[in-house]
């Protein structure tokens, strides 16, 4: 199968057809974990002989995490024939899942807690409706070294990779081993709760191809499990500018467009021959399988700070304990401001941390601490994203497993349409505009739509009052001219795609 003996060949091609820069340092560096071992141990979570290493926003803030995510990863070499076998509990979280990854940085499949029953006499707390408090909440997960059949067997993985990994950027060379690479993941543990929902870590059993089950400690050392040295220092060394030059193909409104795979997200489209090794929605960065991501760049070359105007799907509010799976149009949404250069994540905010109006309607504030506005707080219905010390970042905008009926997803953008994803998201994807201290100011406290509206006029990127009228349609009232803030901006842009005011890698400024 095509798919099977291919992540290898990804893993070439992807180094080849990377720009020199970060995302190519990056993808050498990653792949590299697959074959070194890990000789420096952390101090900063739980682990167990098979989870060695915790994402940290220290030692392993690489790959654009989520603050409100931990990130327990193993990297392991199956004995041929053998099945692995993970026995855990739920934790008291709103998601956990499990992902196994190829050499292209890609997850290869994946089993959300959703997809995982509980065993006998145990309950599910994440099926929607369900007691989130009982104490009753075991699971078994297999994982086996086959590719995923037509009809998948309950609770497992299927471990398709070719098992060649290249090290080449790093070492010179080419290694090839059998590895697995898996990461478990748990957002938002309820408050008061560890990192780890208040369970211990799954553990691991390793039955054979003879039948015979090997457990623990002795388990963990069949399967050679190893990790690398710490990557993040290394990542974190590529200094971006201290200025605001031109670059990361920021614009002004911002430009979203739908993270798909690695080398897309550079800005390189692959020749036809190795297109297949890298289709769109294959994802990279470690990406979680559940998730979907809109990415978009600013510099403050176009201002200090940038305004987020947005919709926000409707979410399951488990952070203060609930005692029920709540039905909902996501199970989770963040909006992160991340370093492109070293792919760490310098501030999010979660779902349950953006004030929403009465229609669900949000205002978000990036900024550095010395230009953030004094209105740039909750009192005043805004959330502030802290920039961190660099003139210019890259939005990541998240979804997660959006329900069957909510169309306005990141996940119902098509391939067809991952640079105009506004157009399946409406209002749900945020306008982002650059604005100096003092027009946010200007606006007051508590930062209202219309006013809002009003200064959008006043900029660069007015619209026309018929059209804003036709938005606003027979409705009044803040949220209304929020709604219209979003689509007429969109509008305009689409009316500027010809002489749009942006930056790019290559050119200041284009009239």
């Amino acid at each position: 199968m095509e798919a099977d003996v291919s992540a290898g060949r990804r893993s070439r091609l992807l180094l080849r057809l990377l720009p020199g820069g970060s995302v190519r340092r990056l993808a050498g560096l990653s792949l590299a974990w697959a074959g070194a071992s890990w000789a420096q141990a952390q101090e900063t979570g739980p682990r167990n002989c098979f989870w060695q290493a915790q994402g940290d926003p220290v030692l392993l803030n690489v790959a654009y995490p989520d603050f409100a995510a931990s990130y327990w990863l193993s990297a392991y070499t199956l004995p041929a024939g053998a099945e692995l076998e993970l026995r855990g509990r739920y934790p008291h979280a709103r998601y956990m899942s499990f992902n196994l990854y190829d050499a292209g940085l890609a997850p290869v499949d994946g089993l959300a807690d959703l997809g995982i029953a509980a065993d006998g006499g145990s309950v599910n707390p994440f099926l929607a409706g369900a007691r989130r408090d009982l104490e009753q909440r075991d699971y078994t997960v297999r994982v086996v070294p086959a590719p995923a059949p037509a009809l998948r067997a309950a609770n497992t993985l299927y471990q398709t990779l070719d098992g060649t990994l290249t090290l080449a950027p790093v070492t010179g060379s080419e290694t090839a081993s059998p590895l697995g690479v898996m990461i478990y993941r748990i957002y938002l543990p309820d408050r008061g709760r560890s990192l780890t929902g208040d369970v211990p870590l799954p553990t691991v059993a390793v039955k054979l191809a003879n039948g015979q089950r090997i457990e623990g400690p002795a388990a963990c050392e069949l399967l050679g499990t190893h990790l690398p040295d710490p990557v993040s220092p290394l990542l974190h060394a590529l200094t971006p500018p201290a200025s605001p030059t031109p670059g990361q193909n920021a614009a002004d409104p911002v430009h979203w467009i739908k993270f798909t795979n690695l080398v897309r997200s550079a800005g390189v489209e692959p020749p036809a021959a190795a297109a297949p090794f890298f289709p769109p929605g294959s994802g990279g960065f470690f990406s979680n399988s559940d998730n979907a991501y809109v990415r978009a760049a600013w510099n403050t070359y176009f201002g200090e700070n940038l305004l987020l105007f947005g919709r926000a799907p409707s979410f399951p509010d488990t952070r203060g304990g609930a005692a029920v799976m709540a039905a909902s149009q996501v199970r989770y949404w963040s909006i992160c401001q991340n370093d492109s250069t070293t792919t760490r994540t310098v501030s999010c905010l979660a779902d349950d941390e953006v004030p929403l109006d009465a229609q669900g309607h949000y205002l978000v504030l990036i900024a550095g601490a010395d230009a953030r506005p004094a209105n740039a707080t909750t009192d005043c219905g805004v959330a502030y994203l802290p920039a961190g010390p660099n003139p210019r970042g890259f939005l990541l905008l998240r979804n997660m497993l959006p329900e069957a009926g909510f169309a306005q997803s990141v996940q119902a953008v098509p391939d067809a349409d991952v640079e105009t994803p506004e157009q399946a998201m409406g209002a749900y994807l945020p306008m982002g505009k650059h604005l100096s201290r003092a027009q946010f100011e200007s606006l007051g406290c508590p930062v209202q739509a219309k006013a809002v509206l009003a200064l959008l006029e006043a900029s660069p990127v007015a619209v026309p009052p018929a059209l804003v009228a036709s938005v606003a349609g027979g409705s009044s009232g803040g949220a209304a001219s929020l709604s219209a803030l979003i689509v007429l901006a969109f509008a305009a842009r689409a009316r500027r795609a010809q002489s749009p005011q942006r930056l790019t890698s290559n050119s200041s400024r284009e009239q």
